[in-house]
């Protein structure tokens, strides 16, 4: 399953470019992330076009990497929303002022629920067949 995912940040502009930076250091993510900006845009839209980061999940540890160090990174946020949209359409929402306010043992619970939820979608829709991103 495929994932985008946008990050917007009052603070920095280069949000993409860090969480991209975060995400490739998990062994697990090697080759499965990529920065893309080609996402087309409406017509008449006046703004730049957004950098996206494309991410190959699979059922298991690779969902789990994920999330955990998507969570993670947020945490250490100020104020950044990343959204992720899944390859059937559905739209994920982190906020990095809820994700700080979790103590510990709550952080854990949402980084497992978060895995469950692309894990139970990755498992659902169409294998890339572990493909890598390109």
């Amino acid at each position: 399953m495929r994932v985008g995912i946008t990050v917007e940040s009052r603070t920095n502009g280069t949000g993409v470019h860090e969480l991209w930076r975060r995400l490739a250091t998990e062994p697990a993510l090697r080759g499965r992330v990529r920065v893309d900006s080609s996402l087309v845009l409406p017509p008449g839209a006046a703004q730049e076009r957004p950098l996206v980061l494309l991410v190959v999940l699979e059922p298991g540890a690779v969902t789990e990497a994920f999330a955990g160090s998507l969570v993670a990174w947020l945490a250490a946020r100020r104020e950044c929303t990343v959204n992720l949209t899944r390859t059937d359409g559905t739209r994920i929402v982190l906020t990095s002022s809820i994700v700080r306010r979790f103590t510990f043992l709550e952080r854990a619970a949402f980084v497992r629920d978060l895995g469950t939820v692309l894990d139970a979608a990755a498992r659902g829709s169409e294998t890339d067949g572990g493909d890598r991103v390109r």
